[in-house]
């Protein structure tokens, strides 16, 4: 036996020893008899002498007997006057119970992980003369060892394993109920307060499938060839979150189960490995990295293998990226904003990045835009990559912002959840990149996402009561209610000053110090849904209620009075019109009286800069959807868009539009769809002539507002900015037939660009052909057609032409056992695809 192996097993070594015995005893006594038969035949009787040995041994037993009951009866007589100890009772250990829930057990806590993994990967296959092409490979195997407490007695292990193979232990059981529980039965008990370790060894495969450990297939100019050729490359990466840690090796996988972790990668030569950790070590025949990083949860654990090169310029952080994207410096914005967001959270935070190392990757493919691996972040190329002269201003805000949110949860570690860091990335990009303007545009959207999933009857609280039914329901809590659900009257920098200050915070909202954080923000957390406050200037009432899209549905949940919510924000003008939440800082939505809308039309038809920005935008978002709750009628919505004719801000113009998306999806096969689109144009007019410069000079404008402007509402007129590409390429598909769609198509194929590839395929699904958009739904069920992680992208996009929306409802449904099944990650993105009625 190797050394080192799990104490449960050197439990249940004297068993087996034992069992070898007794195994071998008979055989023994077998052999003896037979042997002792053979000498006796040989030998003659001597049954006389027998027969003494017989009566002597018999008086020897009887005597001793005779003394044996002497003994006792002379015990007994001594000890009659005495008070003796009675023996100890032996009382059997209590046994922790067996698990009753989806929710591992908490009798075994992990302290300490040692993984070895093997990746047999080749990152490229190389054809040469008179050599065997090795076939590739996607197997992984490897050992782990998990030291662990005992902190109740037990005779079994319970922890997640999914799909390794090959695992030996005594008595090993996978339960088949969707628990992924690996059930380990020994034969003696560990004892509560002991230190023990299990010992595994492993085989698993590599997903195809962007889950867990999974491959990805890029191309690469091969400038060494003779000729220059095009050749596929692959590499190895994780995604983990939030189960996928138990693909890899056996492990208690759940968030609050941290343990330190060290990992050793073998892979092959000419590749390199990352991980959470920095790596070091190495032998001959293959790359062997060791990694040895701090205490987290096993969703954080990552590594990869490629042969992707880095931006180095900065010594703690570094950018990794295909080796064409590092020497055309796609990767510089990313290196050198990082080094910015960082120095900002350390001064804002007062709290340095108290990791050793920062590496950022670029990766072909993976599930979300971004994943928070500690020390190892891992990102969609598009998210990661700012491509000089082809990638927009838009996608540029988007790379910084992503960068923002991402770099926050290293700072703060584990304690930033996603909303924390969502708010960060505002402050953040704001401060390192002013000139985008992105708090106002940002808060907004991330407002408006929120309020619609948190409208509607599935809707859950940030903090979940009740246990999951089984693991693929936590997929559905990665939303935007848990990403975008910001306590909106905490948007100033100071406030969040105060949070580190618990008592100065609590101070200023005048709440009792003896107040937990968890008893502040306990309605926040545990409460479904949000408020519509309903206000009637007239008469002076005020009253909420439970906001939902189904009017007819009876809301279950109270709505409790929110200590930061109490004290009501709102201005009015000479006791005419009242305007309640303030720049949006509570999250709620109100409703007026019909006169006080119609007061709060007059003025911003008049003198709209007597209502802030953002609030200008927010009632419209608020009309609009008050309508589809059928709170108000439909036509004050479309009255409140009057005034834009003369606006000149982003955030109004485009709360209407998004708005008005949903109607033209209702009425584009009405009667009055015509009528809509010509008041949309007229509309829209004054806008155009106010960037008419710009257009006819083909230049840009400067100011990210207006480059917003721009992208947003070009496509409603006859004349397009020949620099928009994304707005070019998706009209010039729209006002063509099949040989302008496949042309695009083909450029989709053959671009290396990672800008380049979103922006065609935006634009393919921009055809007004639907046997086009049927056969560009066919390819995502090709990969080698579409990438995994573009196919709900592209099925969203469709979605949202009028021309493509039954099409893609009809080819969910058909189709939706392959995207849940073989693509089960993509089914989070579903929700925000179609909405049928």
């Amino acid at each position: 036996m190797r050394k080192g192996l799990c104490q449960c097993l050197q439990i249940s070594w004297p068993s087996l020893q034992v069992d070898l015995l007794r195994d071998s005893s008979p055989a023994v006594k077998q052999r003896n008899l037979q042997d002792g038969s053979e000498e006796a035949s040989k030998m003659p009787r001597k049954s006389s002498l027998s027969m003494g040995f017989a009566i002597a041994l018999a008086i020897l037993t009887i005597s001793a007997i005779g003394g044996m009951i002497s003994m006792i009866i002379a015990f007994k007589v001594q000890t009659d006057d005495m008070k003796m100890t009675p023996p100890p009772t032996i009382i059997p250990p209590t046994m922790a119970p067996l698990p009753t829930s989806w929710r591992l057990p908490r009798y075994l806590i992990p302290e300490r992980y040692e993984i070895t993994i093997q990746v047999d990967l080749y990152t490229r296959i190389v054809e040469e003369v008179n050599v065997t092409t090795p076939n590739q490979t996607l197997h992984f195997h490897g050992n782990s060892t998990v030291h662990f407490q005992c902190h109740q007695n037990t005779d079994v292990i319970f922890l997640h394993s999914l799909g390794l193979k090959e695992m030996k232990v005594i008595s090993l059981t996978h339960q088949e109920n969707g628990t992924d529980f690996l059930v380990i039965q020994i034969e003696n008990f560990f004892k509560r307060n002991g230190n023990y370790s299990l010992f595994l060894a492993f085989k698993g495969e590599i997903s195809e499938y962007l889950d867990a450990f999974y491959v990805s297939r890029y191309a690469e100019f091969n400038t060494e060839a003779e000729n220059v050729t095009i050749e596929e490359r692959f590499l190895a990466a994780t995604d983990l979150e939030p189960t996928g840690a138990r693909q890899i090796f056996p492990c208690f996988d759940e968030p609050d189960m941290k343990a330190v972790f060290q990992l050793k990668v073998i892979h092959r030569r000419k590749t390199k490995a990352l991980a959470n950790a920095e790596g070091k070590g190495r032998n001959i025949d293959d790359e062997i990295l060791m990694f040895g990083f701090e205490t987290m949860s096993s969703y954080l654990f990552a590594f990869t293998v490629s042969e992707f090169e880095d931006f180095a310029k900065f010594y703690y952080h570094r950018t990794y990226a295909r080796p064409e994207a590092i020497k055309a410096h796609h990767a510089d914005y990313a290196a050198k904003i990082t080094a910015k967001i960082l120095d900002f959270y350390e001064k804002h935070l007062d709290q340095e990045y108290g990791m050793r190392k920062l590496d950022q990757i670029a990766l072909p493919d993976l599930n979300f835009a971004a994943m928070e691996n500690w020390g190892l972040i891992t990102y969609q190329e598009p998210a990661l990559l700012y491509v000089e002269g082809v990638s927009s201003l838009l996608q540029k805000e988007a790379i910084a912002e992503i960068i923002a949110h991402e770099l926050a949860h290293q700072v703060r570690g584990e304690k930033s959840v996603s909303w924390f860091a969502t708010y960060m990335s505002y402050l953040a990009v704001d401060q390192v990149e002013p000139l985008f303007q992105i708090k106002e545009i940002s808060i907004m959207n991330d407002l408006h996402k929120a309020f619609e999933d948190d409208a509607l009857q599935t809707s859950h609280p940030l903090s979940q009561s009740e246990e999951f039914k089984e693991p693929s329901e936590i997929l559905g809590m990665f939303d935007a209610i848990s990403y975008c659900k910001v306590k909106y009257k905490h948007l100033d920098s100071k406030i969040w000053k105060h949070i580190i200050d618990l008592s100065s915070f609590l101070q200023a909202y005048g709440i009792e110090d003896s107040a937990s954080p968890s008893e502040v923000i306990k309605n926040w957390t545990t409460q479904i849904g949000y408020p519509v406050l309903t206000i009637n200037t007239t008469n002076g009432e005020s009253y909420q209620k439970h906001f939902l899209y189904n009017s007819s549905a009876v809301s279950k949940y109270v709505l409790l009075a929110d200590p930061l919510l109490v004290n009501l924000d709102f201005i009015t003008e000479k006791g005419e019109w009242l305007l309640a939440n303030i720049n949006c800082t509570g999250y709620y939505r109100v409703n007026y009286n019909l006169e006080n809308w119609k007061l709060l039309m007059g003025q911003l038809e008049t003198e709209p800069d007597h209502i802030p920005l953002m609030n200008r935008g927010q009632l419209i978002d608020d009309a609009f959807n008050l309508a589809r709750a059928k709170l108000v009628n439909v036509t004050l919505p479309l009255e409140m868009t009057r005034f834009l004719r003369k606006e000149k801000a982003f955030l109004p113009w485009e709360s209407a539009i998004r708005n008005l998306e949903y109607l033209v999806l209702m009425f584009d096969r009405s009667e009055v769809y015509g009528p809509m689109q010509s008041y949309l144009r007229h509309q829209v007019e004054e806008l155009y002539n106010h960037f008419k410069n710009h257009t006819d000079n083909s230049t840009v404008p400067e100011d990210h507002s207006s480059h917003c402007h721009l992208t947003v509402f070009l496509p409603l007129l006859f004349s397009i900015h020949p620099n928009l590409r994304s707005t070019i390429y998706c009209q010039a598909v729209a006002a063509g037939e099949q040989k302008e769609w496949e042309f695009a198509f083909e450029k989709f194929q053959d671009s290396f660009d990672s800008s380049e590839r979103e922006q065609l395929r935006r634009a393919l699904s921009c055809t007004k052909q639907t046997w086009l958009l049927s056969r560009y739904l066919d390819y995502t069920l090709d990969p080698d057609k579409i990438r995994l992680m573009e196919a709900t992208s592209i099925l969203i996009d469709i979605a949202q032409n009028a021309e493509g929306q039954a099409l893609a409802w009809d080819f969910m449904r058909a189709h939706w056992n392959y995207f849940t099944t073989q693509n089960k990650w993509q089914k989070l993105n579903f929700k925000y695809s179609i909405n049928p009625g």
